[in-house]
């Protein structure tokens, strides 16, 4: 089964904050508060408690026919911004929920990820397909 999403774009505002946050990694300081960025730990994992989730914690989710990448911004309401696979390069806000609804709120190896996309005015589901490979990019702090 394949990824499955219809096309959508999202802000500018959207791609830039993402941006931001992912260059305060690689330099060690962060462009908009020009504060050092939290330390990262990375651990591969055969799943991932979303209940556990940290601000600023980056999930990678490789699929059988797609890579996402899912920067945490409200671990509460596992809101975040999503890029890869279907939705392409331009990140979009998106919420996530392990699926089967059977593994808890965990995501796991050889599961699914489905993701709620918002488009403007609508909403729409996003559904993985198999999942091959989990990285943790945690933050090192909490924001929860």
């Amino acid at each position: 089964m394949n990824d499955k999403l219809d096309p959508i774009s999202s802000p500018a505002s959207v791609s830039s904050d993402l941006n931001e946050r992912l260059a305060g990694e690689s330099d060690s300081t962060s462009r908009a508060s020009m504060q050092p960025a939290p330390s990262v730990a990375t651990e591969a994992a055969p799943e991932i408690a979303l209940d556990q989730l940290r601000g600023a914690d980056q999930l990678v989710i490789r699929t059988l026919n797609n890579t996402y990448t899912f920067l945490v911004n409200d671990p509460v309401k596992r809101n975040g911004l999503l890029s890869g696979g279907v939705i392409g390069n331009d990140p979009v806000q998106a919420v996530l929920v392990a699926a089967p609804a059977k593994h808890g709120h965990r995501l796991r190896a050889g599961g699914k990820a489905c993701f709620y996309v918002t488009s403007g005015a609508d909403l729409k589901r996003v559904t993985t397909s198999v999942i091959t490979h989990l990285i943790h990019r945690r933050a090192g702090r909490s924001d929860s």
